[in-house]
């Protein structure tokens, strides 16, 4: 089979669209499984334990997408890699990240899930040009530039300022700022993927991943869920930012 990554044809093996450490606080302590739930008539309840995999990549594409998961995990559940969260109220400023590990990590979550044949992931229609402009940039770990394929992140919490780490939604494509986003819920986090080639308001281009390492999370209560877009749409007000 063809790998999707390399586009060589190797023995592939099972992959995780999202990676499984986002699915950590997920798993039954028992069993070592979660639930999946969905909207999604044809995705029944069940239970998993190995996240959502598809037969996608070869070994060796897998180890290199690895390794900057790797890294992520250590930022999100810690591992001394040397970053610097500063809490400043509606958002938790983190800085220090290593830009181009973080983003393609990122980015390859974005990709996996748009070439995924899996219906838990049946609304992320990136199409060919996207796709082949994200396959090449993963392969190359040739991040794009701050305002390209750029995302808005949240930190989801609960009323008591815990973070809401057992949630994985279903992604949705989204209109936001008349511009074409993706939206994933994992690990904690809400991320909103752009996706369209036209510029976006400074503002928002702002709230972006920088290359100098900073990145901003804007705090978001569980039980407002349902308004992350419209939460999402109040960001201009923020003058801090």
């Amino acid at each position: 089979m063809v790998c999707k990554l390399c586009l060589l044809n190797k023995k592939i093996v099972n992959s995780h669209i999202i990676p499984e450490f986002l699915y950590k606080s997920l798993y039954d302590k028992k069993l070592h499984r979660f639930h999946v739930l969905s909207t999604n008539p044809r995705i029944t309840k069940k239970y998993d334990q190995k996240g959502l995999r598809e037969k996608l990549l070869c070994e060796d594409c897998e180890q290199q997408l690895s390794k900057n998961e790797r890294y992520v995990n250590q930022i999100i559940n810690g591992g001394g890699v040397g970053v610097w969260v500063d809490d400043r109220g509606p958002y938790i400023e983190v800085t220090s990240i290593d830009y181009s590990k973080y983003k393609l990590c990122l980015l390859s979550i974005l990709w996996r899930a748009g070439i995924s044949s899996l219906p838990f992931f049946e609304d992320v229609k990136l199409g060919s040009k996207h796709s082949e402009k994200l396959r090449k940039m993963i392969y190359d770990e040739t991040p794009f530039q701050e305002d390209k394929y750029g995302f808005i992140t949240f930190v989801i919490l609960t009323r008591n300022n815990e973070v809401l780490e057992d949630l994985i939604v279903k992604p949705e494509s989204i209109r936001l700022y008349g511009h074409r986003y993706y939206r994933f819920v994992f690990g904690g986090m809400g991320v909103f993927f752009q996706t369209s080639n036209h510029l976006i308001d400074k503002k928002i281009r702002d709230t972006y991943l920088k290359k100098v390492g900073k990145l901003l999370l804007f705090k978001v209560w569980g039980d407002q869920m349902g308004y992350l877009t419209k939460f999402a749409k109040a960001l201009k007000k923020y003058n801090k930012i």
